[in-house]
């Protein structure tokens, strides 16, 4: 038996673009329901992510920011989803 959650009611609330430097991202904020198999509780999480177009426009990554090395430049640690730009 698997342990994946069952994921529902995923809702955006906030979504605007950025310019960090020279990089520019999709931001969202929302929340999603959870529910591992066989609990009766649903728990309500929230998130939020950073997205950049493929250089191509032709996919998306995502972006993770992450602290720089005691100096004020933001770094990003990148995974590509392979997701088509819709």
């Amino acid at each position: 038996m698997t342990n994946i959650p069952k994921v529902s009611r995923v809702r955006v609330t906030h979504h605007d673009d950025v310019q960090v430097e020279s990089e520019r991202f999709v931001h969202l904020e929302g929340s999603f329901d959870w529910q591992l198999p066989q609990d009766s509780i649903r728990v309500d999480s929230a998130f939020e992510l950073y997205l950049q177009r493929g250089q191509r426009g032709d996919g998306w990554t995502l972006a993770r920011p992450v602290g720089g090395q005691g100096d004020d430049v933001q770094h990003w640690l990148l995974y590509p989803l392979g997701l088509p730009v819709s």
